[in-house]
């Protein structure tokens, strides 16, 4: 025959010494009696067991059968059927409730990757992560309903428990951080939830905004009224937000000038808004609406609101129509007619001047053609609804008049000039009329084919707004809330 594989005699002898050994160091079958006996001489903490077998069978997990039938031997081996009777009925309802809880996380786990790692998200992966964090976010909610009726503070440990394992492979999602930092925030530990947050910020999103702009909400906040050290960390986190940040975020900014402004006072607020205009690569045409916006709402001063409208228009005027809107609204809310005519006149005209540059230049400008149109229909809703009929007239006598002066004086050829500048963005289209009807949200609708769903337009948005800047997505809002002396019922959203 063939030679031995190796080590087996030595193998085949040692099996029934194996046998012996396992057999001896089998559980002893114990009658009642005879555990009671033994558990009385070696001094078992009877109420000890009890407390770890009621713990265990009201706890969801995969053994909860076989853990209720040794409860329940437990129980009656100890000689006292009553008092047995007594404690199996008060725990076979927590018993019931752990098993029903246990069939729904089986439902609710099932298809959930345990060794999932937590990558950034990219839009390569942006479909899976999405499922995995929907998947997780199931078993949250469900288990902060609280199946298994637990007291306030084993709840809060194991719902933390959860969100901890959640956190390996969600932890680039922003809403996760804030769902578990808002749960410590509804059991008391705010001290954590701040922590939690921090931790997020350092080691998973650092670019994270509303992330970053809660810890230093939190910090402010975390003292009322706030002490020293915790304005020194909202100090410190400002400074490192607007350091980390993204060039230019002027919604970092904003928040920043408006905590000085709830800290500090008035003095710093001001001093801080015009070192920024100067310095900080963050202030863009936002942050001179809000800072004139603060001046007067805050601050009560139509003059100082006025002012810092028109540094910004002296700034970016020419580029960001939003905030030659935003301004002719806060002058319409103080019954300033007269100075919002002038400033679209003025608006109109400088981007006609542009308009015929570029037409004589063979160039074509679209940002330039659509702010113009903006505009333009701007000053006409204002004077449709808020001046007189020769009021309305002015306004497309000026468009026409104007169009045609400036041709001439690019010497244009009398048989040549364009009488209306329909080419620029001004033709009266069945869109542009309805536009020119609208009043805030409320657009007459001519029939025609069904168009593509777009999304809902924000009044007052400049159709160059969106697209000179990324981070201006809530220029539209900001326009059309921009500061108004009074509610929105003086603030014309048609204007």
């Amino acid at each position: 025959g063939g030679a031995a594989p190796p080590g087996g005699p030595p193998r085949r002898s040692l099996k029934p010494a194996l046998k012996k050994r396992i057999e001896g160091t089998k559980a002893a079958d114990l009658s009642d009696d005879e555990f009671l006996r033994v558990g009385e001489v070696l001094k078992i903490d009877v109420d000890f067991l009890r407390r770890i077998f009621q713990r265990a069978v009201s706890t969801a997990h995969s053994a909860l059968e076989k853990l209720w039938i040794g409860y329940e031997q437990f129980e009656k081996s100890l000689g006292n059927p009553p008092m047995a009777q007594k404690l199996l009925g008060e725990h076979m309802p927590r018993f019931v409730r752990a098993k029903a809880a246990f069939k729904e996380l089986q439902t609710l786990y099932s298809g959930v990757d345990h060794f999932a790692i937590a990558v950034p998200l990219q839009q390569k992966n942006a479909e899976q992560q999405g499922k995995l964090m929907k998947k997780w976010r199931g078993v949250l909610q469900f288990e902060r309903t609280n199946p298994l009726r637990l007291g306030r503070k084993d709840l809060q440990a194991r719902v933390t428990l959860v969100y901890q394992q959640a956190a390996l492979a969600c932890a680039f999602h922003a809403e996760f951080w804030h769902d578990f930092a808002e749960w410590l925030d509804l059991g008391g530990q705010r001290e954590e939830a701040t922590a939690v947050l921090r931790r997020a910020v350092e080691r998973f999103l650092p670019s994270e905004l509303t992330l970053r702009l809660l810890v230093a909400q939190r910090h402010e906040l975390n003292e009322v009224p706030p002490s020293a050290s915790s304005l020194e960390a909202a100090d410190e986190e400002y400074e490192k937000l607007l350091n980390d940040m993204p060039k230019p975020c002027p919604l970092a900014l904003i928040n920043y000038l408006a905590y000085l402004r709830r800290q500090r006072g008035a003095g710093e607020f001001r001093s801080a808004f015009l070192e920024a205009t100067e310095n900080s690569p963050h202030c863009t045409w936002e942050v001179y609406l809000f800072a004139a916006q603060t001046e007067y709402h805050v601050y009560g001063s139509e003059d100082a609101a006025a002012k810092v409208f028109r540094l910004g228009l002296e700034r970016y005027g020419e580029r960001e129509p939003s905030l030659l809107a935003a301004y002719v609204n806060f002058l319409v809310g103080a019954n300033d007619l007269r100075g919002a005519r002038a400033e679209l006149s003025r608006g109109v005209l400088d981007r006609l001047q542009a308009a015929v540059r570029d037409r004589m230049s063979n160039r074509s400008d679209p940002r330039l053609h659509d702010s113009l149109a903006f505009l333009w229909q701007k000053w006409s809703r204002l004077e449709r609804y808020f001046g007189d009929a020769s009021a309305v007239q002015r306004v497309a006598s000026f468009r026409d008049e104007e169009f045609r002066n400036l041709q001439r004086d690019q010497d244009v050829e009398e048989d040549a000039v364009v009488e209306t500048p329909a080419a620029l963005g001004l033709s009266m289209t069945i869109r542009q009329v309805e536009e020119g009807f609208r009043f805030g949200h409320l657009v007459p609708q001519a029939s025609s084919a069904p168009q593509p769903v777009k999304a809902p337009r924000q009044e007052d948005s400049s159709p160059s707004a969106s697209a000179t800047a990324p981070a201006a997505a809530s220029a539209a809002a900001a326009a059309s809330t921009a500061a108004a002396p009074s509610a929105s019922s003086s603030d014309p959203p048609a204007a």
